[in-house]
């Protein structure tokens, strides 16, 4: 045995945000989607041509309406 040994450091855990910072966080990185990157989210205009049209809806709203029936919400209730 040579006698060298390895240290492992093991990385932090990472803490969920809460269900509102949660909608942000999500309303943040599409922004940042749509800013830097060009992408946005859009719906079907006629679907038969394939046109789209950008949503009239705020990111951070369409975040909270996903989060209302997810696991997050849930375990804030229930905390």
């Amino acid at each position: 045995m040579s006698g060298i040994s390895a240290q492992i450091t093991l990385p932090r855990p990472i803490l969920a945000p809460s269900g509102e910072a949660l909608a942000r966080l999500i309303g943040d990185f599409l922004a940042w989607l749509e800013l830097n990157k060009g992408l946005r989210l859009c719906e079907a205009y006629k679907p038969q041509y394939d046109w789209y049209v950008p949503i009239p809806t705020n990111a951070g709203t369409l975040a909270l309406e996903f989060l209302e029936g997810s696991a997050v919400l849930d375990q804030e209730k229930h905390a």
